[in-house]
């Protein structure tokens, strides 16, 4: 086959109309997988000994906001309860 056959124009067309009803939901997924921790950022949090210095290096993180409000002194339970939070926004907004 040659370049520019009319199977050529339908592969094109195919993909036009997947990025027209999918791009959306795929821009948003990589988005999402992108604020995901890395395994160096997990290490890096597991060596942390108090909370304080958990919130500074997530601070440098997609979940640099998430904590920013909270008043010291920062417990396990209100961590808990901000990531949960943070998810279901999240997992609400792709659902929408």
């Amino acid at each position: 086959m040659e370049a520019g056959q009319p199977q050529d124009n339908v592969l094109y067309l195919i993909s036009f109309y997947f990025n027209m009803d999918n791009g959306y939901v795929k821009g948003l997924m990589c988005s999402l997988k992108a604020g995901v921790l890395s395994q160096a950022d997990y290490l890096n949090l597991v060596q942390r000994e108090m909370l304080k210095d958990l919130k500074l290096h997530l601070q440098s993180t997609d979940y640099s906001n998430f904590l920013a409000n909270e008043a010291s002194p920062l417990t396990v339970s209100v961590i808990d309860d901000k990531l949960k939070e943070k998810m279901v926004v999240e997992f609400r907004h792709m659902r929408s």
